[in-house]
Formats: structure tokens, sequence, C-alpha cells
């Protein structure tokens, strides 16, 4: 069944490698900063001039390390493609493993985890959270195979896992920290298995603790609110493979959501019974209740979402086991559902893999190492999102707008130039008017997107103070004289 489930994983991650730009939204920001780390002391770069790794123990950036540990064998683009691969190819078989040790007889399901691979969460280019899923399925694995003579020495395994899955991705985390609380709490109580269980996640704890206290808060606390009608299509959205896109709209989809919760609700009734699946069952059905209650953003964007896609994977363990007949019968369905989403995919890539070629084609005729203001017209495709990245990737030079900070791998080096910390300074705030005080702080300053009325005025307001027009068309650079000759 595993090597079936292997050999479809693979066959399902065809547009990774037959592609030469990956169109994920914040993928050009994640090349940068993986860029950074592999190259940092380069003196083709001058990374160490300007950024500085950050020491916090922040989560979230371990695909980070990893892409650039690679980076250090292949080009950083097709370093940052294995990574992704990995974690995507492992997503089916983690879940697989999960099944098995937790109700054996279920794991042919797995198959219905490959069309899944393509989320929204990857498109959106939320690498690290791809990569934190694939280990919490195999630590929910491990613990579904628990017993009374569980030793010290697994248990430093599941610390190690735990520690990893908290560099990974902190919703991640937390829901491993949830798995064992229940575990624990239907299970027997005394001091050795309370150690046993919460040990493994003492260390993560600890690191995020101290890592929001460094960090500091910022913005405002959202005010909670429930809203019926989005929420269903915040669910049917996080169920949706990306290719099917418009599906979500689609009234059947959503009763076909809505019948996945309710038998997953009926089949946790049922199997109540059994003592050893009790933490299994409130597991899944405390991440929907948590997926149902929680805002779009909270610390990170759309964890209601997130939720939602993890407690589905879950919850596949609660469908019934399949004989021999029902396991052609699922092959039947599945493996060309995989086919048909994987091939979908492939042609979302084909269109990004053309603009952004042309696009690097152009900046290749840019000058070297140049600060830059980036205005983003907001109608952009998200693949385009920050794809002004590459310059910085494949020049050097920097911008206030890098996707960099205490809570990333990068940081700015103290003393270096930083964005003003008001409204108006966003890249797809559109206007040049914020920013003319500082325009002698930069070497240019860039334009993504077709000609308008409000890029027109942000041209006419820069060469009014002295900027120079050097291309234009869908890609705008101008060059301040006082500092680029």
């Amino acid at each position: 069944m595993f090597l079936v489930l292997a050999a479809c994983s693979l066959l399902n991650l065809w547009p990774l490698f037959y592609f030469h730009y990956l169109p994920f939204m914040d993928q050009p920001s994640h090349l940068l900063k993986e860029n950074i780390l592999a190259h940092f002391n380069s003196p083709d770069f001058n990374y160490s001039q300007f950024f500085c790794v950050n020491t916090l123990p922040a989560p979230n950036l371990l695909n980070d390390y990893l892409t650039a540990g690679l980076g250090q064998f292949f080009p950083i683009d097709v370093a940052s493609r294995i990574a992704v691969g990995l974690a995507l190819f492992a997503l089916p078989l983690s879940v697989g493993f999960y099944l098995l040790k937790n109700r054996p007889g279920t794991e042919p399901w797995a198959l219905l985890a490959i069309p899944m691979v393509w989320s929204r969460f990857l498109f959106f280019g939320n690498e690290n959270f791809c990569l934190a899923v694939p280990l919490l399925f195999i630590f929910l694995g491990l613990l579904g195979s628990w017993d009374s003579n569980y030793s010290w020495r697994k248990n430093a395994a599941f610390l190690a896992l735990a520690t990893l899955i908290y560099f990974s991705h902190f919703l991640v985390f937390a829901v491993l920290g949830l798995s064992l609380t229940l575990h624990f709490a239907l299970g027997k109580w005394n001091v050795r298995t309370a150690l046993l269980h919460f040990i493994p996640v003492l260390p993560g704890s600890l690191l995020a603790f101290f890592w929001f206290w460094k960090k500091g808060s910022g913005g405002e606390p959202l005010r909670w609110s429930f809203n019926l009608l989005e929420k269903l299509q915040a669910f049917s959205e996080a169920l949706c493979p990306t290719p099917w896109g418009p599906a979500v709209q689609s009234i059947a989809w959503q009763c076909f959501c809505i019948s996945m919760l309710i038998l997953f609700c009926v089949q946790a009734y049922r199997l109540w019974s059994e003592p050893s699946f009790q933490s299994t069952i409130l597991l899944v059905l405390c991440s929907c209740g948590i997926a149902l209650c929680l805002q779009r953003w909270t610390i990170i964007f759309i964890p209601d979402q997130r939720m939602w896609w993890m407690s589905l994977l879950m919850g596949l363990v609660l469908l019934p086991c399949l004989t021999k007949k029902n396991l052609v019968s699922l092959g039947v369905f599945s493996i060309p559902l995989a086919i048909g989403t994987s091939i979908a995919a492939g042609s979302i890539f084909a269109v990004p893999d053309k603009q952004l070629s042309m696009l690097e084609s152009t900046f290749a005729t840019f000058p070297k190492g140049l600060r830059l203001i980036y205005f983003g017209d907001p109608s952009l495709p998200p693949h385009l999102h920050r794809a002004f990245e590459y310059y910085h990737l494949r020049k050097g030079g920097r911008t206030t707008q890098h996707l960099i900070g205490k809570d990333q791998s990068i940081d700015f080096k103290k003393g270096d130039f930083m964005p003003p910390a008001r409204e108006g300074f966003g890249m797809y705030d559109f206007s040049a008017t914020a920013w003319i005080p500082y325009l002698d702080e930069f070497d240019g300053a860039l334009i993504i997107g077709d000609s308008s009325k409000a890029s027109n005025e942000i041209i006419s307001a820069l060469t009014n103070k002295g900027y120079r027009v050097a291309t234009t068309g869908s890609i705008t650079l101008l060059l301040n004289p006082k500092t680029v000759k």
C-alpha cells in the first residue's frame, strides 16, 4: 500500500520540477532569505553588510534553513524546489502512517491526501506550514502506538520531533500540544506519564515564551465575531485544492464539505466505545471546534482554514476500514482525482512561469545593488505579489519592504535603514506621497503593473523630485540621479 502511495505522491509533484518558477505568493521572499542564509558572507552580494541572521528562537523558519543547507550543493531555486517537494511528497505518506498506527485498515484513505497537497496554503507560499504538517502526522502516528512500556529513549525522539515542529510552524506545534494533552487526560494519571507526555513540548513552549517576550506585541487586538456564512466559506475554501478554485463557490461543493463533517461526527459517536481511540476522536472534534471559532487573523494569516485542512486529514482515521473490494473502488476514484488535480496544478504553473521569466530578463538589465522603493499594483496576480524580490535575489541591494524581521530567519542589521512605521508606506498603498521626504535614501523606485492613472501619478511625483525614468512598460524603473550615475 505504501509503495503505491509513494509512487502516486511522487508523480503528483511533476509541476514542481517541470517548470522553472514556483507560482507561490511568498516564494520570492523565501528564496531571498534562503539565499542570504546560504551565501551570507559571499562578496558577490555583500549580504552581511546589510542583514543579520536572527538569533531569536522564532518559529516558522525551519524550511529556510533546510533550503539554505541544500543551497550549499544546488542553485537556490533548485534547492527550494527540493525542500518543498520533500514536504509535499511526505504528506500522504505521513497521513498513511498516522492512519496505520491509530486504526489499522484505514491507511488506504491516505490516497485522498494526494490532491490535498495542492492546498491554498501552498500557493500562498506558506512553506514552513507545509513542512510542519507531515512532521505532525508522524508524531501523531507515534503517539497512536503509545503503550505502557513507553521508554525515555522513545521520549527523546518525541522531544526532538516536537522541537522541529515548533521551528517549522507555531500553529502546528499548538495542535501537537493539544494532542498530548488529550492523550494524557484520557489515560492513567501519574507523575511518570505526565512527564512523558509534556517533556516533549517543554523546549518548544519555553522557546515560544522567550520569543514572544523578546519580540513584543504589535497591532490592535481583534474583536471576536461569528458569521455562519463566512465560516462556511472558510471551511469549503480550506478543503478545496487550489486548482479547483471555482468549485468553492458551488452549492454542491459546500454541501459535500458539510456532509464530510457530519460523517466525521457520526463516526466519532460510533467509535467512542473504543477507549484506546478516544483521544484521537477528541483531537479531531476539538480541531474542528477550534477552526470554527478562530478568526481569520490570529497571530498568523487564516489560522481557521489551516485548522480545517488539518482536521480533515486527521478525520480520515474515522472513516470505515476498507476491504479489498472497497480498496479497488477507492483507487478507481482517488487516483484519477489526483491525476486531474496535478494536471490542473500544472496549468496554474504555466502562465506565471512565462511572466516571471520575462520579469527576470528585465531585471538582468538593471544596475546591481540598488536600494529600491517598490510600488505594487493591488490588482497584480498573486505570483507577482513579491516578484520584485527576484531583483534582490540576483543583483543584491535591498528595500524596506523585504519580508524580514524579528519573526523571520533574517533581519535588518542595526543602523541600516528601516521603513517608517506609519500608514501610507505599504507597497500596496500605491502612492508616492508618503515616501517623498525619504527619496534621497533610495537609489530608485520600481513599479510593476500596466500603465494606469495611479502608476502615472507615482511616476509624475517621483520625476518632479528629480528621479529619471530608466525603463517603461509593465516594469518601470526610476533612478535617483544623486546616487546612480
